[in-house]
């Protein structure tokens, strides 16, 4: 049965009452606390409409919010009726202000503890508690009322050889046992799908654009693991050679086996753990540890940074497909819309047999839609067509077998304004600002965010998401702890993939986004030592008719020659005669 966001938010106020609850806070995280979730894990959406992938919601006896980030102030306008919610900005908003100005003292306020993390619960738990409790719930009431909820896909697994990750199972899990020995702990529960999988070589399809399994894992000081998957994939598993010992249980048995954990010291991350795991480990010694494999992962060997290359050179070529038929659908006057453009870029991309899936939504945005960050088209029953003068923003990426891509464009479509031209060129400066940049090591991505903002700034301008974030390997195009943003504290090294993104974004007119990702590499300075810096790894030509090259310097008109010419002969060999006469003159010198 449909139920408007009207009636469901009287479902859920009925449910509060009757179990004498004041209110409910609703994230979008499920029990794994995933950016990505499948759709039957969408209980945001179903509670509010909103189809970002971050934010959350609070209703109350008779109020009601929801909470988005810089990215979806626009499209939770769009989709969530303020009839019934009032709209809180992240971070100038905070979920503690709201519940102590809206809700009477000794108000009890419901939380699910599977979608929310240790941390989380303890520090808001810390600043309301005077006045506010939490009561943890064993069912959500979204569950219950979710009639048409969508049904999980059957899991698909792979296990990868040491050729594309560069490292065994064995090897990861030696290395996490003796992080739990030098932490004098007995066992550390992993949490994060991503680390799971990234220990044991092995990718799924749970959540799309994510190729993890929904699983558990758990490693002792000995370097034994056990790990808990769904009953029908236990034999499927089995028959994977991690090169160590692995006990596979069924994931049903998860509960029970850590009620079964008795006067252990155990490592659990509370950002990344549940509140709900922590409660089944009542007779332990709990401590909250970093995931010993989040730092790890991040820094790429060289079998993965080679896996990189090589699929940004796939994605480049199949990039220059696309937009090459673009052009000549526009100059033969085809009528395009948003998902035929997203369909289209998706067929080249799986002319490549080692490309699995998307490594997000794609963001396939024409004219004013490219305003909001993180526009989705499939969210409209009736996509927008390319406008007749103005800009069109594509940003996409691709999971390949041994590396994951993740590229913005921003092209020109027919005649654009000069207030689009100079805007994106501002956009293109603080992007070559940061691909150029040298910097000592210890640096964080809050110093070198700063360059990507900096020629914005000279005119008032400025954009509400970070510059960049860390990219996995054939994993999650989210991967931390690095980032490049204002709020960055993680140094950079050696090995790092981050996206540099920087963007411009005028309400209900345009917006622009340019975005190659980088590897952090040394490089030499002017003295005597050895600085790092970023080599691209996207192989994609920028769209030189919307730069205003009044506003650059010879040093940013060099960098976007050299970029050229690097596009151009990285993938002249694997292109036709007639796509490689498009690129030559795409990355003619300025």
């Amino acid at each position: 049965m449909q139920f408007t966001i009207e009636k469901k938010v009287k479902l859920i106020r009925d449910w509060l009452k009757k179990n004498n609850l004041d209110a409910i806070i609703i994230p979008h995280e499920n029990e794994f606390l995933c950016e990505y979730v499948p759709a039957n894990h969408e209980r945001l959406l179903w509670a509010t409409g909103f189809t970002g992938s971050s934010g959350f919601a609070v209703i109350s006896e008779n109020q009601a919010a929801i909470f988005v980030d810089g990215r979806y102030t626009v499209q939770v306008k769009q989709q969530v009726p303020n009839s019934v919610f009032d709209y809180c900005s992240i971070p100038t908003d905070t979920i503690t202000e709201w519940l102590l100005n809206n809700l009477a003292k000794n108000s009890k306020i419901a939380i699910d503890p599977k979608v929310h993390s240790i941390s989380w619960v303890k520090s808001t738990e810390s600043l309301i508690s005077d006045n506010l409790s939490f009561i943890n719930i064993s069912e959500n009431p979204i569950d219950y009322f979710w009639e048409d909820k969508p049904s999980q896909a059957n899991t698909v697994t792979r296990h990868l050889p040491e050729s594309i990750t560069g490292q065994s199972s064995n090897e990861k899990i030696q290395y996490i046992s003796t992080f739990i020995k030098d932490k004098k702990l007995d066992l550390f529960i992993i949490s994060q799908l991503e680390s799971i999988a990234w220990i044991l070589n092995l990718r799924g399809n749970d959540i799309p654009c994510l190729p993890v399994i929904f699983s558990h894992l758990i490693i002792d000081k000995s370097g034994m693991a056990h790990f808990f998957v769904k009953a029908d994939l236990i034999n499927q598993i089995k028959n994977y050679d991690f090169k160590t010992k692995i006990t596979i249980h069924d994931v049903n048995d998860y509960a029970r086996f850590l009620s079964s954990l008795k006067d252990l010291n155990i490592g659990v991350d509370p950002l990344t753990c549940n509140q709900w795991t922590q409660n089944q480990l009542t007779n332990n010694n709990i401590n909250h540890v970093e995931d010993p494999t989040i730092h790890r992962k991040a820094i790429k060997n060289k079998t993965e940074i080679e896996g990189f290359k090589k699929s940004h050179l796939n994605d480049g070529i199949a990039l220059v497909k696309f937009f090459s038929w673009l052009e000549q659908s526009i100059s033969n006057k085809k009528i395009l819309n948003e998902d035929t453009l997203s369909k289209k870029l998706w067929s080249f991309r799986k002319e490549n047999k080692d490309c699995i899936e998307p490594s997000f939504d794609t963001i396939s945005a024409a004219g004013p839609n490219a305003a909001m960050c993180h526009y989705n088209h499939l969210n409209s029953d009736n996509p927008s067509k390319l406008p007749e003068n103005g800009l069109y923003l594509l940003d996409s990426g691709a999971q390949y077998l041994y590396g994951t891509t993740d590229v913005t464009r921003t092209i020109a479509i027919g005649k654009p304004t000069q207030k689009m031209i100079d805007a994106y060129t501002l956009v293109l400066k603080g992007h070559i600002s940061v691909s150029k940049s040298l910097f000592p090591k210890g640096t964080s991505g809050s110093q070198i965010d700063t360059f990507a903002r900096q020629y914005l700034w000279e005119y008032g301008l400025d954009f509400a998401h970070g510059t960049g974030h860390g990219v996995g390997h054939f994993l999650n195009v989210h991967e931390g702890p690095q980032r490049i943003s204002k709020l960055s504290n993680v140094p950079l090294e050696t090995g790092m993939v981050v996206s540099n993104e920087p963007g411009y974004y005028l309400e209900n007119e345009f917006g622009i986004r340019i975005e190659n990702l980088e590897v952090v590499v040394e490089k030499e300075n002017k003295g005597n030592s050895i600085s790092l810096g970023f080599s691209s790894l996207t192989k994609v030509p920028l769209d030189i008719s919307l730069i205003n090259k009044d506003l650059l310097n010879d040093e940013e008109i060099n960098w976007i020659n050299d970029y050229h010419a690097d596009v151009y002969n990285s993938l002249e060999a694997q292109l036709s005669e007639e796509l490689k006469s498009w690129l030559r003159i795409k990355t003619k010198p300025m």
